[in-house]
């Protein structure tokens, strides 16, 4: 999140100003067009207001939740002009169907596309997004083992890092061993 950021940045230009070495890298942020999804009902996408599509459910699962989501409150029948830019669906679908994304405005404003069919191609293209995700995550549960022994190399090579760069911070504050 941005302001933990913003302290490390802060931090990290502090220490190498007052030691005169540049021990910590200042990190940038990385951020995307699509910073957060609205949830189903239109609130921000959280589990625990049960209103999120997790990583992990299959697309029966994905198609369910999709067609209870709240999309514009102005198109209640075809034929109806839609507001694209307050409809949930028209955000999953900005976010995971780019290539179809002018047609699908254009269809919705002159109220030829309907909701319904709007909800089941969304559906359909997140599903066919989290697809490989979904197939390594399950590929990870099979083989508990191999986790941990990633999850041990991965901690050992912190440790080594994390060795490495409290060397530079004693030499930079003239603590040396």
């Amino acid at each position: 999140q941005l302001p933990h950021l913003e302290i490390t940045r802060e931090l990290a230009r502090r220490f190498n100003t007052l030691y005169g070495k540049e021990v910590f890298p200042v990190p940038e942020p990385l951020l995307t067009e699509f910073p957060r999804l609205p949830g189903l009902d239109g609130k921000r996408m959280s589990k625990s207001l049960g209103n999120a599509i997790l990583i992990s459910d299959p697309p029966d699962v994905i198609a369910k939740k999709i067609s209870t989501a709240i999309t514009d409150p102005e198109k209640i029948h075809m034929g109806d002009a839609g507001h694209p830019d307050i409809c949930n669906i028209y955000a999953y679908q900005r976010r995971f169907n780019e290539k179809a994304v002018a047609e699908i405005r254009s269809t919705c404003v002159a109220g030829t596309r309907g909701c319904v069919a709007c909800k089941k191609e969304a559906a359909k293209v997140i599903s066919e997004f989290l697809a490989p995700i979904r197939e390594r995550r399950s590929r990870y549960e099979a083989d508990r083992d191999g986790v941990m022994a990633m999850l041990k190399a991965g901690a050992e090579q912190a440790r080594e890092t994390a060795r490495a760069t409290m060397i530079d911070v004693r030499q930079a504050m003239g603590f040396e061993r």
